[in-house]
């Protein structure tokens, strides 16, 4: 028999975690201008698309 271990669960959104961008899961020091502003809009458009960071 296999010993069973329970996962660990976070309710954490990327907005709770201190220092990161609060529209998708990178740390806020890894955003350039430019996608600190691509972050930003889509947020505010409530858009879904794909990431430029990291």
């Amino acid at each position: 028999m296999t010993d069973v271990q329970p996962v660990e669960t976070t309710t954490e959104t990327p907005a709770e975690t201190p220092g990161t961008c609060s529209c998708c899961e990178h740390a806020e020091s890894a955003h350039d201008e430019k996608a600190l502003r691509y972050c930003q809009a889509t947020q505010l458009r409530a858009l879904t698309r794909g990431c430029i960071c990291g």
